[in-house]
């Protein structure tokens, strides 16, 4: 709701000295009161009702180096001073009072030159890690760093992260000795896993493990355990992948929850290896005692649920879907789940060596392999659409013309329809649309050198259609459509006199009349074909009706059923 608006005679002398009364300055004044301060103005009454106000601009030379000082005094850093007296900071700067009033605030930060080798080598002492050292004593650090001193003055701190080069065969193997399983090894140590893995001393370092008593018969419960008391309880045959597709799935409840609130949380393996029907018990019986000790649970279900089952694409079934294929882009669409396994099993390459490859290799299309594949074609479109890659190469060496000299010409050369070849060819149209439908680049030339009107004079006007021109022009058609398309202004005209059914009589029809598809006609209909998904490409007037009345699935009894399109 809007303030009502002051009448102007309202604000006479007193009742403007009152409202002025409400407030300190000037600026206060104008931003409450606009309509009383305009009127003190307009008559002149201002030096007598501003008197109690304090100016909120202070006069030209009131801002002395005492006054900056007095002022400064009150901060503590010069970040401040800027943040709080702007005013004063500015002013200080520009005349060069700056260092001086601010003489007694602790410099945040150290002038050029500061960190020598030996102060660096001081505050590093602070520090038992480099990452801490970095982290708190920034300054310093990165001049260590600049001045390729900083391995010198961090000599008495503790390496966290091993170098490149730490990860020997004999260290791999040293670390491995503690832990019974490789699945332990990776989560136990797992730099020394990828080490020995990377270097593909894997099998040699990890010779005195037994075979991982997970499988999937077997089972583990984890827990993502988090620092505000939530949990994500789970199961599964192989930990340490289960943990990294949780970290990694964009659709894992565990990602998305660390990723909206960043929170810490511990990796806890519940139960050891027990048999999967145990296992998806004792996940039951975890989340509903974790539910009663009051901690939020983060899975959607229950628990329960043992999930995946025997691998179907072995590396042998794979193969064998392989060798109905001649190429991989083939394989790919035939047989994705085949494919797929293949590839994340790195099987493809092997189990497709039989198959020819379809990207030719660098350098393979030289002029006479164009010139054999041109020689296949009968004009440049056709030899850009069917081999796309040696029309390329031709086009980018200068090949084309010389290989394509036995095409035709689809396109005709520049200057070729002039006004006698134009007006031959539109004396076989009746009209001006059936003329550019049929013959653009006709079309075109004479409209562009203005002969078109001249050429086409033996054409019905489009507002002149008598029965006669009408039979003609629907003489050139089979279908009403048709008619529609290339003579719309004929067609406008028959069914504006009633001549429309006369002139299309020896059209055939396309669409149906309404009614015509009833059962006996559908039924009849449906019989020609094998497949639902053939009836309803094919007759999908017949299918709509059958569906929509309840009897599409009587007619289509005979049917195979793996043609269904519903």
């Amino acid at each position: 709701m809007t303030k009502p608006k002051t009448p102007r005679k309202f604000w006479t002398k007193e009742a403007c000295a009152k409202e002025a009364k409400k407030y300190r300055t000037k600026k206060e004044f104008q931003a409450n009161s606009p309509s009383a301060i305009a009127a003190i103005y307009r008559n002149g009454w201002g030096n007598e009702l501003f008197k109690h106000m304090t100016e909120g601009r202070k006069p030209n030379g009131y801002w002395t180096k005492e006054r900056c000082r007095a002022v400064a005094k009150k901060y503590s850093s010069r970040s401040e001073l800027g943040r709080e007296a702007k005013v004063v900071y500015k002013l200080a700067l520009s005349r060069g009072w700056l260092d001086d009033i601010c003489s007694h605030m602790p410099a945040l930060c150290k002038p050029n030159g500061y960190w020598t080798k030996s102060r660096c080598h001081k505050e590093a002492l602070k520090y038992q890690t480099k990452k801490e050292f970095s982290r708190s004593g920034r300054g310093a650090h990165f001049a260590a760093v600049s001045g390729g001193f900083l391995d010198d003055i961090c000599g008495h701190m503790t390496a966290t992260h091993r170098p490149k080069s730490y990860w020997t065969k004999e260290r791999c193997m040293m670390a491995a000795k503690p832990f019974d399983t490789r699945t332990a090894f990776m989560e136990g140590n797992s730099a020394a896993y990828a080490a020995s893995v990377k270097e593909s001393w894997h099998d040699e370092v990890c010779a005195h493990m037994k075979g991982d008593t997970s499988s999937i018969l077997r089972r583990a419960v984890y827990a993502f355990v988090f620092e505000d008391g939530r949990i994500y309880i789970g199961i599964s045959c192989n930990l340490g992948n289960r943990r990294r597709c949780h970290l990694e799935s964009p659709t894992s409840q565990v990602a998305r929850y660390i990723k909206a609130t960043g929170s810490s949380y511990e990796f806890r393996q519940l139960t050891p290896y027990i048999s999967a029907t145990a296992a998806a018990e004792e996940e039951v019986k975890l989340i509903k005692s974790s539910q009663a000790e009051g901690l939020v649970i983060l899975n959607k279900t229950k628990g329960g649920e043992l999930g995946g089952g025997p691998r179907f694409w072995t590396k042998d079934k794979c193969r064998a879907e392989a060798l109905k294929y001649n190429h991989k882009s083939d394989f790919r669409k035939g047989c994705k789940g085949g494919y797929k396994a293949a590839y994340t099993n790195k099987w493809l390459d092997e189990i497709c060596s039989h198959m020819t490859e379809l990207c030719k290799p660098v350098g393979y299309w030289d002029k006479e392999r164009c010139r054999e594949e041109a020689s296949k074609c009968s004009s440049k479109a056709d030899f850009n659409r069917l081999s796309t890659s040696a029309y390329s190469a031709a086009q980018r060496n200068g090949w084309l013309d010389d290989i394509c000299g036995h095409m035709k010409e689809l396109c005709k050369p520049a200057g070729y329809w002039t006004k006698e070849l134009c007006g031959n060819e539109a004396q076989k149209y009746t009209s001006k649309a059936a003329f550019k439908a049929a013959n653009e680049g006709a079309y075109s030339a004479a409209y562009r050198k203005g002969f078109l009107n001249e050429i086409c004079s033996h054409m019905a006007e489009l507002k002149n259609w008598d029965k006669e021109g009408c039979k003609r022009a629907a003489a050139e058609c089979s279908s009403r459509t048709e008619f529609n398309r290339k003579h719309s202004g004929a067609v406008k005209a028959a069914k504006r006199n009633g001549w429309y059914d006369e002139v299309c009589a020896h059209m055939v029809g396309i669409s149906k009349p309404v009614g015509y598809w009833k059962r006996d006609t559908c039924e009849a209909e449906a019989k020609k074909y094998q497949t639902r998904n053939a009836f309803r490409k094919s007759s999908s007037g017949a299918y709509a009706a059958a569906r929509k009345n309840g009897y599409l699935d009587e007619i289509c009894e005979h049917m195979k059923k793996g043609g269904r399109s519903e």
